[in-house]
């Protein structure tokens, strides 16, 4: 498979092996060097350039959107083809992180590392801000067998800007997140933790109780 004008996929499939390299804009962001042996043993290498996060998001959405940020490393697999082993450091910069059911504004500048950790990546040293507040985090990403199984992420923040929506309820406000979980899985996700709101604006729309007017309350 040859690459198409400035953008496309060049690669290199062999009995055993694969090269592949994946260019934007002339630029190469993704090269991929695997071999394997009679025992469907694995060695190889994933390296990214300057790599796009925005594809990750297709595995995060609709809760959790991941965009604008960059990867940039080099994963190394072993193992077989059937139960593979992740070793290796990706650094993530410039990331930015919309969860719009939970916070009015996105989490912007974000940086981490991302390592292998034999059946799964951990995300470590992950910082950023939202509004004016401060947010760090951790988290995995878990596979089982060959396939991508779930995520799991905890952050932290002294201060977010707020806002989510309980049936007739809106609450906006200055929040703080303590070891606040988001879990997921293809279709499946899961929020464990307690956002406390200080200085909230609450909105209680009455005309989805059959009433046509909206009252709104300020804590």
């Amino acid at each position: 498979v040859d690459s198409v004008g400035q953008n496309g996929l060049k690669m290199v499939i062999m009995k055993n092996s694969i090269i592949a390299n994946l260019f934007n804009d002339k630029q190469r962001i993704l090269n991929i060097n695997l071999s394997k042996n009679d025992k469907k043993e694995i060695r190889g290498n994933i390296d990214l350039f300057h790599f796009p996060i925005d594809p990750i998001s297709t595995v995060t959405l609709p809760i959790v959107e991941l965009s604008t940020g960059k990867l940039n490393g080099r994963l190394s697999l072993s193992g077989t083809m059937d139960d593979p082993l992740f070793s290796g450091e990706i650094a993530l910069y410039h990331g930015n992180v919309k969860i719009p059911d939970y916070l009015s504004r996105p989490i912007v500048g974000a940086t981490g590392i991302v390592r292998g950790n034999g059946k799964k990546l951990s995300v470590v040293n992950v910082c950023g801000t939202c509004g004016d507040g401060l947010v760090t985090g951790y988290g995995d990403i878990l596979f089982s067998k060959n396939k991508f199984d779930r995520y799991k992420f905890v952050v932290s923040s002294d201060y977010v800007p707020a806002h989510f929506a309980m049936s007739i309820i809106n609450v906006e406000g200055k929040g703080s997140l303590n070891s606040f979980i988001f879990e997921g899985a293809p279709k499946n996700f899961i929020f464990d933790g307690d956002i406390v709101v200080d200085q909230a604006n609450i909105d209680i729309n009455t005309n989805q109780l059959g009433k046509s007017n909206t009252k709104k309350k300020k804590s």
